[in-house]
């Protein structure tokens, strides 16, 4: 997954934006610090053993939880709506694999309040190497819920 290419800054709400990054900062600052409490749990039963000073096994242990918490943070952003940040369901296989040279093939997936489509593609092509966000008119919310 890639960035969103066709959703610009011009075309979101300031308070969208804010929102967006809020909800990417809450959720790094939970993770980052899930990680150093549990990195910490982990080592205490070899510090009672060792009997001395482990700092550098905590700081390891906490590097080595950190870099897939933030992982997870960052793929998760991604995969949600860029307006109401829910997670985006409904996803759709499109064209087979044989399809890449002439036609896109990938999956799709939706916001279920109708704000857009999000189109991830199976290989990365010439013309299609990242995510794509396509946001959808208001003619389009009458299919989905309120």
């Amino acid at each position: 997954m890639g960035d969103y290419e066709a959703f610009s800054c011009q075309e979101q709400s300031r308070k969208a934006r804010i929102t967006r990054w809020l909800f990417l900062v809450s959720k790094m600052v939970l993770a980052l610090l899930t990680s150093f409490l549990l990195s910490v749990e982990f080592t205490r039963p070899f510090v009672a053993h060792i009997g001395v000073r482990t700092d550098w096994l905590v700081l390891i242990c906490g590097l080595a939880m950190n870099i897939p918490a933030l992982n997870w943070v960052l793929l998760d952003q991604k995969s949600r709506c860029p307006e109401c940040m829910r997670s985006l369901l409904s996803s759709a296989r499109i064209g087979p694999p044989s399809r890449s040279f002439l036609a896109w093939n990938g999956i799709e997936e939706t916001c279920d309040r109708g704000h857009g489509l999000l189109h991830l593609p199976e290989w990365e092509t010439s013309w299609f190497r990242t995510a794509r966000w396509l946001t959808l008119d208001a003619s389009w919310h009458e299919l989905f819920r309120p």
